[in-house]
This record gives structure tokens, C-alpha cells and sequence, in this order.
């Protein structure tokens, strides 16, 4: 039986009464003090910061005055394919288009619809071009500014505890879960998942998180609209929407694998303490207790089960850099092989807004230059390293953090379910 109400908590947090946790106080507050009650907490935020392939973006963009064209056949933004539809705009002179964060520039192979949004979201102008019914091609430079329509939609997202890849194989493989080819023989780990910062490892039940309940979207306002595909009552993940003007370019982004370009993206979604069932929920959501599939590359199918604990306890959650131990090689592995093009070899930097600290940077470094502990999976007793992080816990606790002062301040409230997250029960 619910001990508080959505409306109670709004009350305290307009009255500035209210206690907001993120996930991460919660968590060392519990292990500190070995025990939390309702009292102590009202609302927990939870957040996900990782490549999650299901994301795409519809735009309206005016190309050029009324009447010019009937309406569009293909369009491009930075050469990133940009499909024409839903509506057709017949002779308006502007387009509806949209843009999959997974699709790749016909320009560039390591640039896709992530880099774009990216590009989009830090107000960068783009080259649109649009090939027209009538067989002419229209091509302007623009803004988002630009834009009288941008929302982000995912179709799978915020996934719990996604789980670590290997390779049973005897070769390198290409794959989109790693970023250089993937070492055959189990030598090497890649994973993705915030283990107890993840929010719907927070609402194991689904209880507070439904249909409606608002969010963050890459810092943006957003609203949960679903389950997302390949969602199973075992394994949820969420679909979202999102009005791109607000979203911060720290959250989101291009990530480079060893086989294409996927998206990453970051979500914070506030947990209300209600009931005694929530805390517990709460308490449960640890790394040591949470379960992380160890998945084969090669077949897409779980051989072994490790814990979050190997991974996400005992390591650095940020990657440091040390530039005295550059030896600035011609032909930087950092600089060519970093997921996100963080990292500037003539100016010896790492942009702090792109960089996810998914360490690979560590193992491709001939200086030594970048230094921390990724943690390890064990299968079978085996000890198997850690070579790339596909979900960054430094960005989700950001985010989180910046949900929590949104809610103390006044800029966000609750919202309770319209309704509940039905998941299948299996997906073949």
C-alpha cells in the first residue's frame, strides 16, 4: 500500500521540503549506514548514459520558398541519408524528414545520424540538400535554429542491464560491440549498462515508471511513450521522445564501432518513494546483486552470467590523460580509433563534452598516455579484461545530478503513470 502520493511529494518539493537522492547518494548511503527508510528519502534519480542503436529524429526543415517543388524524393544532411515523410508538404518549400542516429553519411563512413544530432544539439550549421519530384536538387546551409520542428525518438533505449560480449570464436571479429575487431578466444571484454544507476534496475516492478512519467533526454525535458522493441517483462527498455532544443551535447552523440557508427544517448528518470515495495526495489539495485549477461558475439547468445560488481566496483569511472607521457606519433590510434573523436592529437587534448570514458584509448595509446581501471567479467572462473566501456557512469550520475537540482529548484515535477509499461514476456 503506498505510504506517500505523487501529489505529497510535488507539494514538498514546491515547499522546498522534499529529500532527492541521486542513485548514486542512495546507494553509499545505504552501504554506509546499512539501512534507509521512507523517512529519509523522497525521490531517488536514476540515469543510463550509453550507445543504445534504437534512436532516430524527425525535423521540418524550410529549404526554399513556396511553390518551387511538389515535394521531396531524397534528402541529406551532411550526407546523412534523411528519409521524406510522414507529411508531404506538397509546394510549401519545406521538408518533414526523418533521420536514423544508426544511418552512415554518404560522404564519410564514420559519420552517421549520432554525429549529426551531436552536430545539431552545439548549433552547428549543416548542409541540407534535397532532390526534388521535378528531378532539380535544392541544397542550403542551416541551423537547428533554422529548423520549425526537431524531436528525438528511441525505439529502444535505457535498456536494463544490457549485458558484457565476447568472442568464442578463433578470429577477429568486426562487430558493434567493440571498437577495434574484437580478439577471438574469449581474450578480451567489451559491455554495456549502469548497473545500479540504471532507472528501470531502480523500478524492477515498473511501478512508477510508465506511460507518461516525464524524463530527461540528453538534459532536455522528455515523456516516456512505451516499451521499446525487443522488450521483454525480463529485459525492458523504454521508448522516449524528446524536443532536441534544450539537449546538451555532453549527453549524446556519435560513437565509432569496429563494424559501423552507432548512437549513444543519456537519460535520467526520477524515482518517487511511494511505498515501502519502491524502497525495497531501491535497496535491492546494487552491482553486486544485479545480473550482467556475458553474451557471444558470434551467436547473440548468453553463455554465462557475471554481476555489474566486476565492472562498474573497484574502477575509475573517468579515464585520466597524461600529456607529458604523449610521445605524439604521426599517426595517432587515439585520435583515429576514438568511438567519439574526443581526443585532439595537435593539441594534446580530450574534449571533456564528447569523451564517454569507454577507456579503449587505454589499450591503443604506444605512450601510455591515458591510465584507469575498466574492471574485468569472470566466466567460468576465467578472468577476462575489459577493453572498452559502452555506457559511462560518469555521464549518467552528471545527469542524474542535474535531474535532482531541476526537482529541488522548481523546474521539474512528477508525474504519475497514465499507464502501466506492458513488456512481452519473450521475444523470439
Amino acid at each position: 500500500m503506498a505510504v506517500k502520493r505523487f501529489e505529497e511529494i510535488n507539494e514538498k518539493l514546491r515547499r522546498g521540503k522534499a529529500v532527492v537522492m541521486t542513485a548514486s547518494e542512495f546507494k553509499r548511503y545505504m552501504r554506509e549506514r546499512g539501512s534507509i527508510s521512507l523517512k529519509d528519502v523522497d525521490v531517488v534519480t536514476a540515469a543510463t548514459s550509453s550507445v543504445m542503436s534504437g534512436v532516430s529524429a524527425v525535423f521540418q526543415i524550410p529549404v526554399t520558398e513556396k511553390g518551387r517543388f511538389t515535394r521531396a524524393v531524397k534528402a541529406y544532411i551532411n550526407g546523412v541519408p534523411a528519409f521524406p515523410g510522414p507529411a508531404p508538404n506538397e509546394r510549401l518549400g519545406l521538408i518533414d524528414v526523418v533521420v536514423y542516429g544508426t544511418s552512415v553519411s554518404i560522404d564519410d563512413p564514420e559519420y552517421n545520424g549520432g554525429f549529426l544530432f551531436r552536430d545539431l544539439v552545439e548549433g552547428r550549421e549543416v548542409e541540407v540538400v534535397v532532390e526534388t519530384r521535378e528531378g532539380f536538387t535544392v541544397s542550403r546551409s542551416l541551423s537547428m535554429h533554422d529548423f520549425t520542428f526537431a524531436r528525438m525518438y528511441t525505439f529502444r533505449s535505457c535498456y536494463r542491464n544490457y549485458g558484457a560480449f565476447v568472442n568464442l570464436g578463433g578470429q577477429e571479429l568486426e562487430t558493434i560491440f567493440a571498437v577495434t575487431p574484437m580478439k577471438g578466444g574469449m581474450q578480451e571484454a567489451t559491455f554495456a549498462g549502469c548497473g545500479e544507476l540504471n532507472p528501470l534496475a531502480n523500478d524492477p516492478e515498473l511501478s512508477v515508471i510508465g506511460v507518461g512519467t516525464r524524463v530527461l533526454v540528453n538534459a532536455a525535458s522528455g515523456i516516456i511513450i512505451g516499451c521499446g522493441t525487443r522488450s521483454t517483462r525480463e529485459h525492458p527498455n523504454l521508448s522516449v521522445a524528446a524536443d532536441m532544443w534544450e539537449m546538451k551535447a555532453e549527453y549524446l552523440g556519435g560513437f565509432k564501432t569496429s563494424a559501423e557508427p552507432d548512437t549513444y544517448i543519456s537519460i535520467a528518470i526520477p524515482i518517487p518513494v511511494i511505498s515501502e515495495a519502491i524502497l525495497r526495489g531501491l535497496m535491492e539495485a546494487v552491482d553486486e546483486k544485479l545480473p550482467m549477461p556475458v553474451i557471444d558475439t558470434n551467436t547473440r547468445t548468453p553463455i554465462a552470467q557475471d554481476r555489474y560488481a566486476s565492472v562498474w566496483q573497484g574502477v575509475d569511472y573517468e579515464v585520466s590523460f597524461n600529456p607529458e607521457n604523449c610521445i605524439e606519433c604521426e599517426d595517432c590510434m587515439v585520435e583515429r580509433i576514438c568511438p567519439t573523436k574526443a581526443f585532439n592529437r595537435e593539441l594534446k587534448a580530450v574534449n571533456p563534452v564528447y569523451c564517454t570514458h569507454c577507456g579503449v584509448c587505454i589499450h591503443v595509446c604506444a605512450g601510455g598516455a591515458f591510465s584507469g581501471k575498466l574492471g574485468h567479467i569472470i566466466v567460468e572462473g576465467r578472468r577476462i579484461p575489459v577493453v572498452a566501456r559502452f555506457s559511462s557512469r560518469a555521464k549518467a550520475e552528471k545527469l542524474a545530478e542535474l535531474l535532482k537540482k531541476r526537482l529541488l529548484e522548481g523546474e521539474f515535477q512528477l508525474t504519475p503513470p497514465v499507464e502501466k509499461l506492458h513488456c512481452r514476456s519473450s521475444v523470439s
